[in-house]
């Protein structure tokens, strides 16, 4: 069972993930909302990779930041570095 960024043991012992800033899991192991969300992608995109390709869910979401964001800040560059 997870908890956040907790894992419950099978013995009722918890564990706190202090790795769990990586990707989702600041959000929680296997929270519901995100695994539907890959699930959805995964059905409709069988790979993601930007190496000098883009996709329609990118450029969607690209449009939207920028709809967010101040005047001058107009490029959205994906990263999955953690950098």
């Amino acid at each position: 069972l997870t908890e956040g960024a907790y894992l419950h043991k099978a013995d009722g012992s918890r564990i706190l993930d202090a790795i769990s800033s990586w990707w989702v899991v600041t959000h929680g192991h296997r929270h519901p909302r995100i695994m539907k969300a890959i699930e959805t992608t995964a059905s409709n995109l069988d790979q993601i990779i930007f190496a000098g390709f883009t996709h329609e869910p990118a450029e969607r979401l690209a449009e939207a930041l920028v709809g967010l964001a101040p005047a001058g800040l107009d490029r959205v560059f994906y990263s999955d570095s953690g950098s």
